[in-house]
């Protein structure tokens, strides 16, 4: 922010709309004579997936106050899946289909924590899975899902990811059918 009125500005005061945290201020609280500057820094912090619009907000004791700078960015999912869902087909009833695999990605910069997975129905989750109880910042892991119908028709469930990310838990829809 740069003063470019012939007096100074006072009683600054710097705030930020949901989404948007002030990291650094040089502004608030201070007096700025004519064309001296003050900066601040923005960080983009979302609580939900998808687009925010929002705004830094600048009150002073000017006759304009206060002056805003419009904001955006757009939140992206903390856990990702290679597929949002699996069908294994028609499998006959007592025998166990191929193993499909969902690939996790934890698109956090921390390690993420899954204090479960599993699945419902004649749906189970293979043991050759790579996923463990913790899944490093920006890694990936494979989990394997077999199908063992126990009568003819069709069968859903689901494979669902309990763990630390905000959108937790998270599922992959599972489908097939038993004949």
């Amino acid at each position: 922010m740069t003063n470019q009125q012939n007096v100074a500005l006072n009683n600054i005061n710097v705030a930020a709309s949901a989404g948007f945290v002030v990291a650094t201020d040089s502004c608030s609280g201070a007096t700025l004579a004519p064309a001296a500057s003050c900066s601040v820094g923005v960080t983009f912090a979302p609580a939900a997936v998808g687009s925010i619009t929002g705004a830094l907000t600048f009150t002073d004791d000017t006759p304009n106050s206060p002056q805003t700078v419009t904001l955006s960015g757009t939140g992206s999912a903390p856990v990702t899946f290679s597929s949002s869902s699996l069908n294994f087909g028609t499998i006959t009833v007592g025998t166990t289909s191929s193993t499909k695999t969902v690939t996790v990605t934890n698109r956090l910069n921390v390690a993420l924590s899954f204090s479960s997975i599993g699945a419902t129905d004649a749906f189970a989750v293979a043991p050759s899975s790579t996923c463990s109880t913790s899944l490093a910042a920006g890694a990936s892991c494979t989990v394997g899902v077999t199908f063992s119908p126990t009568a003819v028709g069709s069968v859903t469930g689901a494979l669902t990811f309990t763990d630390g990310a905000a959108t937790s838990p998270q599922s992959v829809s599972l489908s097939g059918a038993g004949r």
